[in-house]
C-alpha cells in the first residue's frame, strides 16, 4: 500500500468519525416534523413483510397505493429499519451513517477532480459538517435526500470512470445511481446537467478516448429520465 493510498482512507476514515460525532447529539427516540405523518402515520413501513411489496420491480408500472410510492428506494430502506428491529432511534443512527457516508463520497469526489488530499479533505468536511445537513440527518423522513445524494454521487464517481476508461460495468453502475437517484427524491433528475456540466468544464483532465463516451453516458442518463417522467407523472402529489 502506497503512502498516498494511506493518506487517502485516513483522510476518507477522519472525514466519516467526524461527521458521525457532530451528529450524535441528534439521536433520540423521538419523531419530530415530517415523521409523525410519513413514518408514524405510515402502516405500510411499519409491517415487515411488506419489504417484498417495497422491491417488486411490477410497481415500477403499476400504482403502489401506499405514501410515498413515487420515492420507492425510500420506502425499502424504511422497511429494512424495521426488518432488522430497529425503531426511530435505529432509522435516525442509518441517517447519521448515510450522511457521513455522503461526506466520504464529497471528499472522493473532490480528490478525483482536484487531485489534492487537502482540498478534497476541506470539501468532504464542510459537506459533511455544514448546517444544512442538520434536517437531513435527524428527520427520518429526509433519508429521500440522503439516499439521493448517495445514490447520485455515486452515479458520478462512476460515470467519470466510465468516461475516462470506457469501461461498460461503470456505465451501468452509472446508471443504476442514476435511476437509484430519482427513485429516492425528485432532485436526482438533475443529474445528466450536471454530469454534462462537469464533465465539459470542471473535469480539465480529457479523456483519451475522446467525447464519444460522454455521449453515449448522456444518451443513456435521457432515456432513463424519460422512463423516470412517465413514472412519476402518474405518482403526482406531496403524499406519494
Amino acid at each position: 500500500m502506497t503512502n498516498t493510498v494511506k493518506k487517502l482512507i485516513s483522510a476518507a476514515a477522519a472525514v466519516y468519525l467526524i461527521t458521525i460525532i457532530v451528529y450524535l447529539n441528534s439521536l433520540s427516540k423521538d419523531l419530530v416534523w415530517d415523521d409523525a405523518f410519513f413514518i408514524a402515520g405510515n402502516p405500510f413501513i411499519s409491517d415487515c413483510s411488506n419489504l417484498k411489496t417495497a422491491l417488486n420491480p411490477v410497481y415500477l408500472a403499476r400504482i403502489l397505493p401506499v405514501r410515498m410510492s413515487a420515492r420507492p428506494v425510500v420506502n425499502a430502506s424504511l422497511l429494512l429499519d424495521v426488518c432488522s428491529g430497529a425503531g426511530p432511534l435505529g432509522m435516525k443512527w442509518t441517517n447519521i451513517l448515510l450522511h457521513a457516508s455522503n461526506a466520504v463520497l464529497v471528499f472522493t469526489t473532490a480528490y478525483i477532480l482536484a487531485g489534492g488530499i487537502v482540498p478534497a479533505l476541506l470539501a468532504g468536511l464542510l459537506f459533511g459538517l455544514h448546517p444544512a445537513a442538520a434536517e437531513p440527518a435527524a428527520i427520518i423522513t429526509f433519508r429521500s435526500q440522503l439516499l439521493c445524494v448517495f445514490f447520485y454521487l455515486s452515479a458520478l464517481l462512476t460515470g467519470i470512470i466510465y468516461v475516462r476508461g470506457k469501461r461498460l460495468l461503470f456505465l451501468a453502475a452509472s446508471a443504476a445511481g442514476f435511476l437509484g437517484s430519482v427513485l429516492s427524491n425528485e432532485a436526482g433528475i438533475t443529474f445528466p446537467l450536471v454530469f454534462a456540466v462537469l464533465q465539459l468544464t470542471a473535469d480539465r483532465r480529457p479523456p483519451e478516448t475522446g467525447r464519444r463516451p460522454l455521449f453515449v453516458h448522456l444518451l443513456v442518463c435521457v432515456m432513463l429520465a424519460s422512463a423516470y417522467f412517465w413514472f412519476r407523472l402518474a405518482r403526482g402529489g406531496y403524499e406519494i
